[in-house]
């Protein structure tokens, strides 16, 4: 997890300091602080903790999460990490603020059942928040996967799918493709682009 409590303060691994005591946001037990020079700076709990608050983050995940809400901050829309919802029991990654609007923000590298996503959805409709499922590179190298369908989104009046490329520390918007099959999945390659997303 890259966030953890401190004095009754969220602290960003990133800003914390190594002779501190730390505590999860979920579970209130003790964390350890964990950096060095090929892996993200994050929290942990210590082994034996079942608490499901960070749910086993792999490194893709802390470092595109860290990614995006500083991809986020450039743009002015108030990234916040893993803020908790208890009416419905949810914590996106992220949140945002645009244009006052709030938005939800799920980076998904591991596998997600249907019944999962649409529970999850369901918790953002009751929280009348709107949610962008971004995908991470298990899912952008597997692009002919039919479970991919599941994350389209509607984005300026099209159907797309969101991806974040971890190496380039890029958004990745895939437009125009289509189901042709059950069990095939058609886009097309070239209108792949690496944008940064505007709201007026």
């Amino acid at each position: 997890m890259l966030i953890a409590v401190h004095n009754d303060q969220l602290v960003l691994a990133e800003n914390a300091k190594s002779d501190m005591a730390y505590y999860c946001p979920g579970c209130g037990q003790g964390v350890i602080l964990r950096r060095g020079k090929h892996k993200i700076t994050h929290y942990a709990h210590k082994k034996g903790n079942d608490c499901g608050f960070s749910e086993g983050e792999t490194l893709e995940h802390l470092k595109g999460k860290k990614q995006i809400y500083q991809w986020a901050q450039k743009h002015h829309w108030n990234p916040q990490l893993e803020v908790y919802f208890p009416t419905v029991a949810q914590r996106p990654d992220i949140l945002l603020e645009i244009n006052g609007h709030t938005v939800a923000v799920e980076f998904q590298c591991s596998p997600l059942s249907l019944e999962k996503l649409l529970a999850r959805n369901e918790g953002y409709r009751q929280l009348k928040i709107p949610v962008w499922w971004i995908l991470g590179s298990p899912y952008l190298r597997n692009l002919r996967n039919k479970k991919i369908v599941q994350f389209t989104q509607i984005f300026r009046k099209q159907f797309v799918l969101l991806f974040w490329d971890v190496k380039r520390a890029q958004l990745v918007i895939n437009q125009k493709y289509w189901r042709c099959s059950y069990s095939r999945l058609r886009y097309d390659k070239k209108t792949i682009l690496m944008v940064s997303v505007r709201f007026s």
